[in-house]
């Protein structure tokens, strides 16, 4: 369930990181300190399982580390930012992806659980003040599947306090992927409700995204989203995808404090 989690924020990681890069230094700091960390806790409307159709409310913590050019993110996993210049980073990295239980919902039934397993990949991200974009690759260091995603944001800042940031993104996935999270097996389809699928490589889904940014001091800020997402193509598809719904409303809210 972690990558859903993940992903219920990610609307936020774009806002929050524009926030910080933009926040005004301290008055007796003459660069960024070397050591960097944000911390919160967030409420968000999270599903239960990847093109679940149902959801409920989850408290969520965070917590983001840097030293220098290493980090540790829910969004991005360890790994190192590499400037490329011109506002692009390219970031290595270690991440993780959530697992699937057969016992989270009905729709499930006859279609087994897929286990959590590492990821290794890379992103690569562009920012400036009313404009970012970013890219990433990350394969399961288990199954071999492997997922592409883009994304781009606009984010406008109204005076001092307030930055708000519509954005769309798109996710892929290769042909192993899908077929492990969308398709539907012999063994499967004779143990469920739904018929045979072998899906191939793909666009997976799209979703357009609204977020706003509140700084009440220097280093507190405050952040709320709202979100459609859209199952598209191999993933609108898939036989248990069809039999529920090919869209999902998130939102969520989030309290941010902004360390050195």
């Amino acid at each position: 369930m972690r990558n859903l989690v993940v992903w219920a924020l990610a609307p936020l990681f774009c806002l929050t990181m524009v926030a910080e890069e933009n926040a005004p230094i301290d008055a007796n700091q003459t660069k960024r300190a070397d050591f960097r960390y944000s911390i919160g806790i967030a409420v968000a409307n999270v599903p239960y399982f990847d093109a679940s159709v149902k959801s409920h409310l989850r408290v969520l913590p965070y917590g983001d580390l840097r030293y220098k050019a290493l980090f540790l993110s829910p969004f991005k996993g360890l790994g190192v930012d590499l400037p490329l210049g011109g506002g692009a980073v390219f970031s290595p990295s270690i991440s993780w992806r959530g697992e699937r239980k057969e016992s989270y919902d009905k729709t499930l039934k006859g279609l087994g659980d897929i286990d959590a397993e590492a990821t290794y990949g890379a992103s690569i991200s562009f920012m400036r003040p009313n404009f970012t974009a970013g890219a990433n690759f990350f394969r399961g260091f288990s199954s071999g599947a492997s997922t592409y995603a883009i994304n781009a944001g606009f984010p406008f800042r109204l005076g001092e306090s307030w930055t708000i940031a519509p954005g769309v993104s798109a996710q892929f996935g290769d042909r192993k992927y899908n077929r492990i999270y969308y398709g539907i097996n012999q063994t499967q389809a004779a143990a469920s409700r739904y018929d045979r699928y072998k899906p191939s490589d793909g666009l997976v889904n799209i979703s357009a995204s609204l977020m706003a940014y509140y700084g009440i001091t220097q280093r507190v800020g405050a952040a709320v989203f709202v979100s459609r997402k859209y199952f598209v193509d191999q993933a609108a598809a898939s036989p248990f995808i069809k039999a529920e719904d090919d869209e999902q409303n998130n939102f969520g809210a989030m309290i941010l404090y902004r360390g050195p």
